[in-house]
């Protein structure tokens, strides 16, 4: 399932940067239970859901150069 994304659709909308490099960082959870949520939830509703589940996180960041 796929949540809304910053452009308010649901789905994966990619970079679409301007020129020069820039940086993207990813947030990564591991939870301990299988969340089972509607399609088209936000980032603030995802955030709650998963409180009280996550068991670790890291960050992994990555650049992209136009």
């Amino acid at each position: 399932k796929q949540g809304t994304n910053d452009f308010g659709k649901t789905g994966y909308g990619g970079p679409c940067p301007p020129g020069g490099t820039h940086r993207y960082l990813f947030k990564i959870y591991a939870l301990d239970t299988i969340l089972d949520l509607p399609a088209g939830i936000d980032k603030k509703q995802l955030l709650k859901a998963m409180e009280g589940h996550i068991i670790d996180q890291a960050q992994l960041m990555g650049k992209y150069k136009r």
